[in-house]
């Protein structure tokens, strides 16, 4: 195991992290949805039911590196209210301008596949496009083009309120204790309700282990108070989400913290690409090739299905990384043209 000075400002963990859990999210996809496999087969029960449990481990990931490295950053940058403004220009401009480009992409590409394979037409409008674009579609039950940008809508809430409560979290121990609990609190009233699994109060628990990892990483808090919060934050996480949620945000955490480095340099690659490979796989590896795939070979047994599950996740790799070079990079370079 090798840890970096505390006063690095890269946490490589991260990276590798990040990869992981977009290649889990991925595999989870292209192989387990929508009955690929037969779940009686017992291929399938010797060789991939444990891959196909562990779908739940993923997302809470990406929960828990928000609450950190979003944290991490703003008080890296000295941040304070006056800047929420050019904060919130630079995030949209990072996570918008590659989202809306997959719409597009996805739309486009569905259409085509749909006149080459003779299926049935998409029936995408341009008001259901502006909907998801603005995740709109959230609140009119309009169908989602890319059924995995519910994250992202959970994420830029994310943006939106710890923007605002970071100046509060950098400050008196007291006030930046009390505002955490106090806003963990007001959302837990809320996750009794029916549908607000589509909102950020839903998930706070999962970014709040990662903002608490920040302070126990910047040495806001001592080893004892962090573990007496975490934990209970920890045990909400298990009694609201499950337990696969609890171990993901456990393990997600201790990577972070120890800023383990792994030799394997292709995962930092991954990480790199994690954001333009999530976005891209289901419409490209589950809606068009894995489709593709079943509608041309409809009585492939499990070994077949899974050769071509191998093959299809390479392809999403390979489109991912040209997906980042020309469309990801580029966004990520004008959004830092906005100072903050």
């Amino acid at each position: 195991m090798s840890n970096t000075s505390r006063n690095a400002t890269r946490i490589e963990s991260i990276e590798w992290l990040r990869g992981i859990a977009s290649l889990g999210i991925c595999i989870v996809h292209i192989f387990f949805t929508l009955n690929y496999f037969d779940s009686q087969d017992v291929f399938y029960q010797r060789y991939f039911r444990y891959f196909q449990e562990m779908g739940r481990f993923w997302v809470p990931m990406f929960f828990v590196i928000s609450g950190f490295i979003i944290t991490y950053s703003l008080d890296k940058k000295n941040y304070s209210l006056k800047a929420y403004p050019v904060f919130w220009v630079r995030r949209i401009i990072r996570i918008q301008i590659p989202y809306i480009a997959s719409l597009v992409i996805a739309i486009g590409s569905l259409y085509i596949y749909s006149v080459v394979s003779t299926t049935e037409t998409p029936s995408f409008s341009l008001k259901n496009l502006l909907l998801n674009a603005i995740y709109g579609n959230v609140f009119l039950d309009s169908p989602w083009i890319n059924p995995v940008a519910w994250t992202l809508f959970i994420e830029i809430q994310f943006y939106s309120l710890i923007g605002l409560i970071v100046p509060l979290i950098r400050g008196n121990k007291v006030i930046h204790t009390l505002t955490l609990w106090l806003g963990l609190l007001i959302c837990l009233r809320f996750t009794a309700y029916e549908g607000t699994e589509r909102f950020l109060p839903f998930y706070f628990d999962v970014f709040m282990a990662g903002i608490l990892s920040f302070k126990r990483y910047r040495g806001l808090i001592s080893r004892s108070s962090f573990a007496i919060q975490m934990g209970i934050v920890l045990v909400l996480i298990a009694m609201i989400h499950g337990k696969a949620y609890a171990l993901a945000s456990t393990l997600a955490i201790l990577v972070i913290l120890t800023n383990y480095q792994i030799p394997l340099k292709s995962l930092y690659r991954l990480g790199q690409l994690s954001y333009s490979l999530y976005l891209i796989h289901w419409t490209l590896g589950v809606e068009i090739l894995r489709n593709w795939f079943t509608l041309t070979y409809p009585a492939s047994g499990p070994v077949l299905k899974s050769l071509a599950g191998i093959g299809i996740l390479g392809i999403c790799l390979a489109f991912a990384a040209l997906f980042y070079q020309w469309i990801e990079k580029p966004a990520i370079a004008l959004a830092r043209r906005v100072a903050l």
